[in-house]
């Protein structure tokens, strides 16, 4: 009897276990929005489970989305989401989620978990005096407090720019915070958070705020998960749900594989992954496929020293040569659209000719007319001074669009190049290495105009074909609208691969 009495007195609740319904993810894409009952689906259950209050039936936005076709946007000052109930257990925890906040509001919230005002809540709010994130958990009602160096030491309240935030939580007490898909900061001996039920639940909303604790921004994307997710699962959430590999978004994403390079006759092709169709054209006359470059005159797919993916696009061509580069890939573009675009890849210098060199180039005609000059694009370097760095509009490098600027000497490494044009800014920049070249955000769109149909488009040469470029290329990608800096940094990080 003592046994079984001291066996029935020394039961414990036990703790909850992971059950449906306890693990979130939300896109808020339109497609996932119920107009009727303003709910979105969890795409974790398929349940509609995450209400909107104190707005009309369309809180989302397409122009500022950083996954999917549209993300949460949020006034700051009475527009929130929450989820009717969470359970968190003991296997661990993970929350992913992107977020934008201009800094309107009072610690602006991200999101908060709990029962109520100091009730085994889980938060993350950007601190107003700071404008850096803080990371809250409550046991019971005692608050333990993670900033600055013991969370994530970075600004991000007032600029309205993208971030994507992950937190681990082990049982044990070690956490771990992700910053754009990196490991940014580990910490031990942490309050992991009571394995309870949870029914104040908001997102962009805190029931522990002072004065309006409202997020004035956007949510892109959140998840959370009654499991630990790895540093690899952290860097995919970052990586693959932006607008950077929505191929809505594309006009055109070459990858320059050799499983991409389709066709028999005369004119092979490359497979754009935008579209799925093959209208990269080439001359098989001096396509080598699988070959290793340095055999003059040749154009080709190779494997050596490539920077992404498998393979890279190489041409090799030292000299000003209309009839070499009538052989190099050749594109019909569509209209650029009325939002602006966004043009980037990886280049690799191998030398340069007696004059200069073109890395792309496009225009509304072939080359031979000089008015249409104005309207077309090119990227190139020039050997007076020293292989230097330049974008221009026309041939002379003449400072229509968006102005010549120059760089130091490339060398013969690899490097991340990109131009965007905002045409309802009116501005214009190009940047090297994430770094902006410098006097290059440009004011006014110059000649470049909305609704421009661009019918030649060149790798590695000119619109009129005559001064091709011994170099490399590599993941070419050219968006319809103009990309933010967070977005360009994830193809520079995704890519970047020596």
């Amino acid at each position: 009897m003592i046994s079984s009495f001291s066996s029935l007195g020394g039961m414990v609740p036990k703790n909850p276990a992971v059950v449906v319904g306890s693990e979130f993810y939300y896109t808020f894409d339109t497609v996932d929005f119920d107009a009727v009952n303003y709910k979105y689906k969890n795409n974790v259950t398929g349940v509609y489970d995450l209400k909107i209050y104190r707005s009309t039936a369309d809180m989302t936005s397409s122009t500022t989305n950083i996954t999917g076709t549209t993300d949460l946007a949020l006034n700051g000052t009475d527009q929130y989401a929450d989820i009717t109930s969470i359970t968190t257990g003991t296997s661990g925890i993970t929350i992913s989620v992107w977020f934008r906040s201009s800094g309107t509001s009072y610690n602006s919230y991200v999101f908060d978990l709990g029962n109520g005002s100091s009730k085994n809540n889980i938060e993350l709010y950007l601190d107003t005096t700071t404008n850096k994130p803080v990371f809250r958990i409550y046991k019971g009602t005692t608050a333990y407090t993670y900033t600055g160096t013991s969370f994530i030491d970075v600004t991000m309240r007032t600029d309205n720019s993208y971030r994507h935030i992950g937190i681990v939580m082990d049982p044990n007490g070690t956490f771990k915070y992700y910053l754009n898909g990196g490991l940014y900061n580990t910490t031990t001996g942490n309050q992991y958070p009571n394995p309870i039920l949870r029914v104040n639940n908001y997102i962009g909303y805190g029931y522990n705020g002072i004065g309006t604790p409202y997020l004035n921004g956007g949510i892109g994307e959140f998840r959370m998960y009654n499991t630990m997710k790895t540093d690899a699962d952290m860097l995919s959430y970052y990586k693959s749900n932006t607008r950077i590999d929505n191929y809505a978004n594309m006009f055109f994403h070459y990858k320059f594989l050799l499983g991409d390079l389709t066709g028999n006759g005369t004119t092979p092709k490359i497979l754009n992954y935008a579209t799925s169709t093959y209208d990269m054209t080439f001359n098989r006359a001096t396509l080598i496929s699988q070959a290793t470059p340095g055999a003059a005159g040749t154009v080709g797919l190779a494997s050596e020293n490539n920077k992404f993916g498998s393979e890279y696009f190489y041409s090799y061509c030292t000299t000003v040569n209309s009839t070499f580069g009538a052989n190099l890939p050749a594109i019909t573009t569509p209209t650029t659209g009325v939002g602006g675009f966004t043009i980037c890849f990886w280049f690799k210098i191998v030398s340069s000719p007696t004059t200069w060199w073109i890395l792309f180039g496009m225009n509304t005609q072939n080359g031979t007319d000089s008015a249409n000059q104005a309207v077309r694009i090119s990227v190139h370097g020039n050997t007076t001074p020293s292989n230097t760095f330049a974008v221009a509009s026309n041939n002379n490098g003449v400072t229509y669009f968006p102005a010549s600027t120059t760089v130091a000497n490339l060398g013969t490494t690899w490097h991340f190049y990109y131009i965007k044009v905002d045409y309802s800014t009116s501005t214009v920049n190009h940047c090297l290495d994430m770094t902006i070249i410098p006097n290059s955000v440009i004011s006014g769109a110059g000649n470049i105009n909305i609704n421009t149909l661009y019918n030649y488009i060149n790798i590695l040469c000119s619109p009129a074909k005559d001064v091709p470029a011994y170099a490399q290329m590599d993941d070419f990608r050219f968006y319809k609208i103009p990309l933010t800096d967070n977005e360009l940094r994830a193809i520079y990080t995704k890519t970047n691969k020596l």
